[in-house]
């Protein structure tokens, strides 16, 4: 059978989360990222294809590795230049990767987020709301290109340049 995309929806073929809108990457090529303490950070970067022309929403979403579910995401309204300027640690509105740098993004995802701009909080799960991840659990970290305009279809892969992933203290 060719998976041609609702294969990979109804579970049915191995497709590695791809189905005919939306492209989507397995970040660090690992089933899931484990920080060694709560203050640590996962920094994701890449260019925003939305601003590119090549996908209509980029998005990343934290999942939780055991019930296969997102917890919590960040979308190209958030994955702006001025989000890579601040995480590089630019000031001066004269300095050239202020250009350079005109459709990246970089954003960091972390248990705590205090005195970090442009971060999103993974969020521990309360009695009034389940959703989310004891601190420090181990999470996935996807990315979604969804449907290049152009075409109606998925991004293709070859024109997509792929997020770079770091994780430090």
């Amino acid at each position: 059978i060719s998976a041609i995309g609702w294969e990979c929806i109804d579970g049915t073929s191995k497709c590695t989360l791809d189905t005919h809108d939306g492209l989507y990457s397995n970040d660090l090529s690992k089933l899931s990222i484990t920080v060694g303490s709560t203050k640590d950070i996962v920094l994701v970067a890449g260019v925003n294809h939305q601003r590119t022309g090549k996908a209509l929403y980029v998005n990343h979403t934290v999942n939780d590795v055991e019930k296969q579910t997102g917890i919590v995401s960040v979308d190209d309204p958030a994955l702006t230049t001025r989000s890579a300027l601040y995480h590089a640690g630019v000031k001066s509105p004269s300095d050239p990767r202020v250009k350079l740098y005109d459709k990246l993004y970089a954003y960091v995802i972390s248990y705590d987020c205090t005195g970090i701009e442009y971060c999103l909080a993974i969020p521990a799960p309360t009695p009034t709301n389940p959703i989310g991840l004891a601190p420090g659990a181990p999470f996935g970290l996807y990315e979604r290109s969804y449907v290049d305009p152009h075409t109606g279809v998925r991004p293709s892969p070859s024109e997509i340049v792929h997020q770079q992933v770091l994780v430090g203290t």
